[in-house]
């Protein structure tokens, strides 16, 4: 059984901009993460729309889904410390 992910694309569009907003006003840059959402361009163009600087994810099949945004990019992985 597959989950399903209902996203406001109107309430997301808002929060982007709103911690944009109180970002940009202690000068710190921010990084939309598409992991989540699978690399998903619709989501990318949310967050690009409202002013993300940087575009990031996990996989590097969603990266490639991103690729032609014209922000810089991130592979993003946690380290494993044993």
């Amino acid at each position: 059984m597959k989950a399903i992910l209902h996203i406001d694309q109107k309430k997301l569009k808002k929060n982007t901009e709103r911690i944009l907003k109180k970002c940009l006003q202690e000068n710190i840059s921010v990084m939309g993460v598409t992991k989540g959402f699978s690399g998903n361009p619709d989501i990318a163009d949310i967050l690009v729309d409202s002013g993300v600087h940087y575009l990031a994810d996990a996989r590097i099949k969603n990266i490639k889904k991103i690729c032609s945004y014209r922000c810089p990019k991130s592979l993003i992985k946690n380290a494993c410390f044993v």
